[in-house]
């Protein structure tokens, strides 16, 4: 008998090893040929490579209270091991495993130590993700008009692509239905994490908690992609770099590679050309974001797994 589920599974990993290895064929050939671009590297500012550790770090730390709020929304209190510790693994599967692998990792460590129902996880996946999504679009298109109105550069390709997720995302979180039950168990999980949805949402004090910090971590994410450019001296402004975070951050959906590897790196470089920045200015500095994110996904990585593998999430700080 034929294994469907193991061949959709092979064609996957061929999908996101073949793009992978492309985008990567790419960036080399292109280094190459314009070797004399990337005399650029040697400007790299150390003070700026610090400010870029710390806040790469704040990130995690962010994402990991994301986890935080939205679990204990259903009774289930982390300590801060677990929290930031997820955070860190997360990130760590994601690059390890192609289409966000990392991600099931944590719903398995919840499920196991907490005894938190898949169905429940992919709730708290999907509010916190809507809620990113929407905000960053959001961030986005303000950003948008706000380069337009001080630079008259304005492009209706990106206009437009931010505007479609703002919109869509909007629409999730005004107009999502309540959805009947259904005869499949299958569609009733999927039903009941649409419907815990709306309970979610009732919730205002769970709203205005995640809702604050989406918003810090969308902060960051400009004041990351802005002193990135000015480590390699390239002057950008903060607008620009609203702009460029944001179509980075939506990114995201495309999770086919691990970590989004090669994908967020070509968002960077395709927005960057819109304010005049070169390519191998743009694929410089995606490639410093990647290598400080790599930093402490790979240093702090193994030393949570181990904490969290060893400890059963039981005792509390």
């Amino acid at each position: 008998m034929v294994n469907i589920k193991g061949i959709a599974t092979f064609k996957n990993k061929s999908i996101s090893l073949i793009i992978l290895i492309s985008l990567i064929v790419w960036a080399g050939i292109y280094v190459k040929n314009h070797i004399d671009e990337f005399g650029i590297i040697f400007s790299l500012s150390l003070e700026y490579l610090g400010i870029l550790l710390f806040l790469s770090l704040l990130e995690i730390f962010l994402v990991g209270l994301l986890t935080k709020i939205i679990t204990k929304s259903f009774g289930i209190d982390l300590t801060s091991r677990e929290w930031f510790g997820l955070s860190v693994v997360t990130r760590l599967g994601n690059y390890l495993l192609p289409f966000k692998g990392g991600v099931g990792l944590k719903g398995i460590y919840l499920r196991k130590h907490h005894d938190f129902p898949y169905t429940y996880f992919l709730t708290a996946l999907v509010a916190t993700s809507v809620m990113v999504f929407f905000v960053n679009s959001s961030i986005g298109v303000a950003g948008m008009c706000l380069v337009y109105a001080y630079y008259k550069i304005f492009n209706w390709i990106v206009f437009g692509i931010l505007s479609i997720f703002f919109l869509l995302f909007l629409a999730i979180i005004i107009f999502s239905p309540r959805v009947p039950n259904f005869r499949s168990n299958f569609l009733n999980k999927i039903s009941n994490a649409i419907n815990t949805w709306h309970d979610i949402k009732k919730n205002t004090s769970v709203v205005f908690k995640l809702l604050l910090i989406v918003l810090l971590h969308a902060f960051l994410s400009i004041l990351i992609i802005f002193f990135a450019f000015r480590a390699f001296s390239v002057n950008i402004s903060l607008t620009q770099a609203m702009i460029i975070a944001s179509l980075s951050i939506l990114s995201m959906l495309i999770g086919i590679t691990p970590g989004s590897l090669g994908i967020n790196e070509a968002v960077i470089v395709f927005s960057s050309r819109l304010f005049q920045i070169t390519t191998a200015q743009g694929l410089l500095v995606a490639t410093l974001r990647r290598i400080v994110v790599l930093f402490w996904v790979f240093t702090l990585g193994p030393i949570f797994s181990y904490i969290l593998i060893s400890r059963r999430g039981q005792n509390k700080d």
